[in-house]
């Protein structure tokens, strides 16, 4: 009895698996980006580079808004929904303007604290870092593209239109605050989750020798020389005014976005 039922039960197998990939095929032959040619414009945006694989297949391009300027790298791969937002942050001093903004956009304000919300409820992971030229919030979901594309929308308003508010830049970067002694007593204490962070940081070796290996290389006011997290002495002196003064001059955004190909519904 096994031995009759075996073989049917394979045929059925295959047969399911031939209907399932019918599908596939279909959707691997259907490749979006084949039409694509430099210079197209498409809602705005005109295509400046087409991204191919190694096989020379298209898997994405360049995209500039003609109108600002933005850039949009779209790049189709086999993988979770992922995006990846950069903006040039050129250092203009020691006071870590990059860096605080970093802090800024996507914790505080009522935007901000609405994305943590809602990355916790869509499984969605994400960082954000600072470097010597540019700032960087890449994340990722598993939650599926209904998922992605509302927090990458959430992500495209907080970073060009967040809405904190100066008294969050002063809590964010440095402030004064109380605090107990074990003895009882009170006394005055500099926090704040910027300062904290780079006092921390610069009391390690490591650190203080590249910040004086770049300033050796490159000369004190350069911008590849300046402390990109901030110097402690630097981000005491901050205010409001210097974040707002940097954004408007300084930051210019860019952006990866890493895709996945679903079949239609």
């Amino acid at each position: 009895m096994n031995t009759v039922v075996r073989p049917v039960v394979l045929v059925l197998f295959a047969f399911a698996m031939l209907l399932q990939s019918a599908p596939v095929r279909a959707q691997i032959a259907a490749n979006p980006f084949d039409s694509l040619k430099k210079g197209q414009v498409f809602h705005g945006f005109r295509t400046d580079g087409i991204y191919t694989d190694d096989s020379d297949k298209a898997i994405g391009g360049r995209f500039v808004h003609v109108r600002t300027g933005f850039v949009l790298d779209f790049i189709q791969i086999q993988s979770v929904p992922q995006a990846w937002f950069y903006a040039n942050t050129f250092l203009v001093s020691d006071m870590g303007e990059p860096h605080t903004q970093e802090h800024l956009l996507i914790t505080k304000g009522n935007k901000g604290r609405n994305i943590s919300v809602r990355e916790s409820m869509s499984l969605t992971q994400s960082n954000a870092s600072t470097y010597q030229t540019f700032t960087d919030y890449p994340f990722n979901t598993a939650g599926g593209p209904e998922a992605f594309y509302t927090i990458f929308a959430e992500y495209v308003d907080v970073l060009l239109h967040p809405d904190y508010s100066e008294e969050d830049v002063r809590r964010e970067v440095r402030n004064w605050g109380v605090s107990e002694n074990p003895d009882k007593t009170l006394k005055l204490e500099e926090k704040g989750s910027v300062y904290n962070e780079m006092t921390s940081s610069m009391s390690q070796p490591d650190w203080r020798v590249f910040d004086t290996a770049g300033r050796l290389v490159f000369g004190e006011q350069h911008p590849l020389s300046m402390n990109a997290g901030g110097a402690p002495d630097g981000i005491r002196k901050m205010t409001p005014a210097d974040i707002k003064r940097y954004t408007r001059r300084t930051i210019t955004w860019r952006i990866w976005e890493r895709s996945f190909r679903c079949r239609a519904r």
